[in-house]
């Protein structure tokens, strides 16, 4: 076991493409942080409210439904559970690297949404649900897509490391999602600027998928294709962006917690 450990984990091709991929699952995180969060303190929820509650007592259900902060990630599984089959059978045949890059781009795209949304609560919802259906599209390709990185004769064992992508993208998503909102929106949420500045919020999210897709072409012609670096700079490389990473998400940890404690 430590010996397959040690073998993945050095592998400096495998390790860069996780690096990467986990850069979506930032955007993936903020479904449980700062989206909550955007919407208990600037959605207007009342709209999305009132039109569910008409909905039920018009067939005959007197139930008066309260749009809140636990349906960020109810719109993410009900979009996944209504449309995940419609989206597998498109994408079925298609090349893993195609079908992951237009995932991570609508991905891009909700999150450009919730830079437009301001108070309105159904661009919001589109937003999410576009960015799930991203979701599915992207990652059901990403364990073929690790077929095309690791050796054939050693694919089970890679594929045991597969989750670290949600590693990565745990501890950045979450605690980058939590300094920034703290950094951007806390201080001006009773402010007339709070959209304005929500906007520049979820478009650094965005844009940072965007780099990730191509970063991800860019893997795949230099890498794969055969067009491969010195084997030693890679391993620099991924192992200066893992420690960096990893230092980032500890300062971000820091920093919250003395201000917790002030």
């Amino acid at each position: 076991m430590l010996a397959g450990a040690a073998e993945v984990l050095g592998d400096a091709r495998f390790m860069l493409m996780i690096v990467v991929y986990s850069v979506f699952w930032i955007l993936y995180f903020q479904t449980f942080g700062s989206m909550l969060w955007y919407l208990r303190d600037v959605i207007d929820k009342e709209p999305v409210s009132t039109a569910v509650t008409s909905l039920l007592r018009g067939i005959g259900l007197p139930i008066t439904f309260r749009f809140d902060i636990e349906h960020v990630t109810a719109i993410n599984a009900g979009t996944i559970v209504l449309l995940q089959v419609v989206v597998s059978r498109i994408v079925a045949n298609r090349k893993a690297l195609p079908t992951m890059v237009a995932g991570m781009l609508l991905g891009a795209l909700g999150f450009v949404l919730l830079a437009l949304c301001g108070f309105n609560p159904w661009i919001f919802i589109a937003g999410i649900s576009i960015f799930s259906i991203g979701e599915m599209t992207a990652h059901p390709k990403y364990y073929s897509f690790i077929g095309l990185v690791a050796p054939q004769d050693r694919k089970a064992v890679y594929m045991g490391y597969a989750f670290l992508y949600g590693v990565f993208g745990s501890l950045l998503g979450s605690n980058l999602g939590a300094f920034m909102y703290a950094r951007m929106l806390e201080p001006i949420l009773a402010t007339a600027g709070v959209t304005g500045k929500a906007t520049v919020f979820w478009l650094i999210f965005a844009v940072l998928d965007v780099f990730a897709a191509a970063a991800l072409v860019m893997f795949v012609a230099f890498l794969v294709l055969g067009l491969t670096a010195d084997p030693v700079q890679i391993k620099t490389v991924v192992q200066a962006l893992i420690f960096l990473a990893l230092g980032l998400g500890g300062i971000i940890i820091n920093r919250r917690g003395l201000r917790s404690a002030a």
